[in-house]
């Protein structure tokens, strides 16, 4: 009775995961590049933080995906990739994780850091002597609510000096610390803002 409760315990977790489903997508939008920028929502997704981010950088170090991103509501979810991605692909690609994460064996995660590690940096930045500074420009948007919860955010987590913004669009961080393009580029990711591509190399 023991050895079968011991099976079921086991199995439980997978089987719940398996119901893991996308239910709608919210927005996405084609770039003349061959990409695609999609918002979408799935339901079921297990709430624990570590395997919210095994899962995120799961999923970014597969062929084709750019950026993928799972919000702290484990319910929204992001991704820049070929336009041949689908966000089937990508339930797919997060069932996968969680069963490497549970019951499986997880990729080493050295591995999976530098698969999914970008090069990405600002194309508007210098440092005058004391302080990295750089500059870029969103995506135009109708929802300033969201790059107010953004600039407080990126105030609340980023060691910076100064944050400043014009046109409600238009910013410029500077910091006594080298800028991490990836954490900024996250946090307006979260309240599905985007810096528009030619302020970032």
């Amino acid at each position: 009775m023991k050895k079968l409760m011991f099976i079921t315990l086991v199995l439980l977790p997978f089987v719940g995961f398996s119901q893991v489903k996308l239910f709608t997508t919210d927005a996405s939008k084609e770039y003349p590049n061959g990409t695609r920028i999609t918002y979408f929502t799935i339901s079921d997704c297990p709430d624990d933080s570590d395997f919210l981010e095994y899962a995120n950088k799961y999923v970014s170090q597969n062929d084709g995906i750019i950026r993928f991103h799972i919000s702290k509501d484990y319910e929204k979810c992001f991704y820049e990739a070929q336009r041949n991605i689908t966000e089937t692909m990508i339930v797919d690609y997060i069932n996968e994780a969680y069963f490497d994460f549970y019951n499986g064996e997880p990729l080493d995660q050295k591995s999976i850091d530098e698969n999914s590690k970008s090069q990405r940096t600002f194309k508007k930045s210098d440092y005058n002597g004391k302080f990295y500074r750089v500059a870029f420009k969103l995506e135009d948007t109708p929802n300033l609510n969201n790059i107010k919860n953004a600039s407080l955010l990126l105030k609340e987590k980023g060691n910076f000096n100064d944050i400043s913004i014009n046109d409600n669009i238009h910013f410029e961080i500077s910091s006594a610390e080298p800028i991490n393009a990836d954490f900024v580029i996250g946090v307006f990711e979260e309240f599905g803002l985007k810096i528009e591509d030619e302020f970032i190399k």
